[in-house]
């Protein structure tokens, strides 16, 4: 065996053939020397050759193109020079950049909590400051009777007082041009009821502060008046009592609207639209118009509330323009509440100050809550729409004379009694 020229062949522990190896007298002997059995013998070689890259390809071809076999030294080396980790490392550097994306994640929820919080915090505060600062300016008067509630409705008394100064008063025609306004509210219906400021009414007996019929600080009792001399002689209270007596139904509210803070009003609401159908150029009252409507601020708004002379139907004309205004800045007061526009926090400032020039220009009972004030407005609001009822208690007389008090408006109680109680049902 060991005679011969070269050595084996065959590795049949993987099956791998290997070429033959030679002899240092074979590789030096001359190639015209080479027998036919050296060629043979490299003809095979060649041949075994071709078989190995065979083998070789069809093995790379079924790995994934971009496979690469590395074996872990060359590998860890290769990394190392780029300054990453080890290949060993990568699964837990995945763990790491999940992790890390996590935190990032919680901080950026942990910050959005804390800017909600702090945002939620704020409007909390306002809100609470705003109802601290109304609830502090709100003008409260004594008016309500002791008279027992006689019926389901909820009732509101609206005044609306001009109460400008002596001097204004000498110089300016109506200046204390009163309107009573009855607002009724039931389940089914709401309704605004005006009474004329020279109803003729009886008024109840009542301490004459003023020593106008008696000796100051005595009873007075059977004096006929106008109804809003009622305001005059025992200001709210006495008026309060007088409307009940004449409408025999109990009054839950008292609101006072002052003519003289409309102007103030209707600016904070950035004005009003008013209609008139006839020109006029009133000295006494300032009013200036062209048949039509228009957009008016709040010194028009007034001097629209306060013409009387140039009207044809004189102060139930003015009653009824005064009606219109307190509609129209109800109407609009209520719309950037319920409209929802606050989502625009310029309207929620703005409501913070239309509030504040409101409660400036009403007075309440004692009794009246923030949420019977909201009531009032929605209640105004519901009544003037045209889902609502507006009307005049039913008059006898609009031009009745009487020798002590001129001309009055003469009405009939159990007449005015019975429209009422026809109000109130459900």
């Amino acid at each position: 065996m060991n005679d011969n020229k070269f050595t084996n062949r065959t590795d049949k522990s993987n099956g791998n053939f290997k070429p033959p190896t030679f002899s240092p007298a074979q590789i030096s002997r001359s190639p015209r020397k080479i027998s036919s059995f050296d060629k043979a013998i490299r003809r095979s070689v060649d041949s075994s050759s071709d078989i190995v890259e065979a083998t070789n390809a069809r093995t790379t071809s079924k790995q994934p193109q971009n496979y690469q076999k590395l074996d872990y030294k060359t590998a860890r080396d290769s990394q190392a020079r780029r300054g990453n980790e080890p290949v060993a490392k990568l699964g837990k550097n995945r763990n790491k950049s999940r992790k890390f994306i996590l935190r990032r994640i919680k901080r950026i929820i942990g910050l959005v909590l804390v800017v909600l919080l702090l945002f939620v915090g704020a409007i909390a505060y306002w809100l609470i400051d705003t109802y601290s600062t109304l609830k502090s300016s709100i003008i409260r008067t004594d008016a309500l009777s002791m008279m027992k509630d006689n019926s389901a409705a909820s009732t509101f008394l609206i005044v609306g007082n001009d109460g400008r100064s002596a001097e204004a008063q000498s110089d300016v025609e109506g200046a204390r041009a009163d309107t009573i306004m009855l607002l009724i509210h039931t389940a089914t219906k709401d309704s605004l009821i005006s009474i004329p400021r020279d109803t003729m009414v009886e008024l109840p007996p009542f301490i004459d502060k003023n020593g106008i019929f008696a000796h100051p600080g005595e009873e007075v009792e059977e004096v006929w008046a106008k109804i809003n001399a009622a305001y005059s002689y025992g200001s709210a209270k006495l008026l309060v009592e007088t409307v009940e007596d004449l409408v025999g139904l109990k009054i839950d509210h008292y609101a006072e609207v002052g003519f003289d803070g409309i102007a103030q009003l209707t600016d904070a609401l950035g004005g009003i639209n008013l209609c008139y159908d006839q020109e006029v150029n009133d000295h006494d009252s300032g009013m200036v118009w062209t048949p039509g409507c228009k957009d008016v601020n709040g010194a028009e708004a007034l001097a629209y509330s306060r013409m009387r002379h140039q009207d044809p139907l004189s102060d139930i004309g003015r009653m009824l323009r005064q009606r219109t205004v307190v509609q129209k800045l109800a109407a609009k007061s209520t719309e950037l509440v319920t409209s929802g526009n606050l989502g625009n926090l310029w309207n929620i400032f703005k409501l913070k100050e239309v509030a504040k020039s409101a409660l400036g220009t009403l007075t309440f009972d004692e009794n009246t809550s923030i949420t019977d004030m909201y009531k009032f407005i929605t209640y105004f609001k519901s009544a003037t729409s045209p889902s609502g009822y507006m009307d005049t208690i039913p008059i006898e007389d609009a031009d009745y004379y009487n020798s002590v008090l001129g001309s009055v408006i003469k009405v009939d109680k159990d007449d005015v009694k019975n429209f009422i109680i026809e109000l109130t049902k459900t």
